[in-house]
């Protein structure tokens, strides 16, 4: 079922949503490297020497590591990025978890599929603009045409998106869990945590807004409008 009369304005709430969800797919984009934006957490809290604390930051190329309250009179921790494909990325000692080489793939797959997002943004951006040119002029009324193309672009699009977020949880995430239950053993650890961060929840954010856009812009019809 359509949803006819002045179809602009759904049009136009499209093209705000869809901006939103730009914002969201560069926000994921920041968490290249883990130091500005995250997709996921990991903490180590020492035993000795008290309150030291080390904080994982991973992203989708490299991790970002920092160190709190961990210095000592002998030595002074530095913070540091590692790159997951880097000889310094070391997993050899993680119970099996293979994080670098999970953890770079992950990372490939996900940006693969946030540049299939912006493009599948500009093009859906087009095909909306141009459906807000045919309410004006009544051009390809009802239930065809671009309204069926939008919808596909669109579908593509929060695919897109759903295929990032479950690949980082399925992939990336699932070795840290692994890594962070091996380096609980340690005698000197307190404790460890794995959190998803906001790399991956902006992209679930941005899959819902996108599949509500899609819905939206199939279920709207054209109809001759005047001015």
């Amino acid at each position: 079922m359509c949803i006819g009369g002045n179809t602009k304005g759904p049009h136009f709430c499209n093209l705000f949503t869809l901006s939103i969800v730009v914002i969201f797919v560069i926000v994921g984009f920041a968490g290249t490297n883990g130091d500005d934006v995250a997709w996921g957490e990991t903490q180590i809290h020492f035993k000795i020497p008290d309150g030291c604390k080390v904080i994982q930051e991973w992203g989708l190329k490299k991790y970002h590591v920092r160190y709190d309250n961990c210095d000592t009179i002998l030595h002074t921790f530095q913070s540091e990025s590692i790159a997951y494909d880097g000889d310094n990325c070391d997993d050899s000692n993680t119970n099996d978890s293979h994080f670098c080489s999970k953890c770079e793939d992950t990372g490939k797959t996900i940006l693969t599929f946030l540049a299939v997002s912006i493009a599948c943004i500009v093009v859906a951006a087009l095909f909306i603009f141009m459906r807000i040119n045919d309410a004006n002029s009544g051009s390809d009324a009802g239930c065809t045409g671009k309204r069926c193309l939008a919808f596909l672009v669109l579908a593509g699009l929060t695919a897109s998106l759903i295929i990032c977020f479950a690949t980082w949880a399925g992939g990336c995430q699932d070795a840290m869990m692994t890594y962070m239950k091996h380096t609980a053993d340690f005698a000197l650890v307190d404790k460890t945590t794995a959190a998803l961060s906001w790399g991956f929840a902006l992209t679930v954010v941005a899959s819902f807004l996108a599949g509500m856009t899609a819905m939206i812009e199939f279920c709207t019809s054209q109809t001759t409008i005047e001015g």
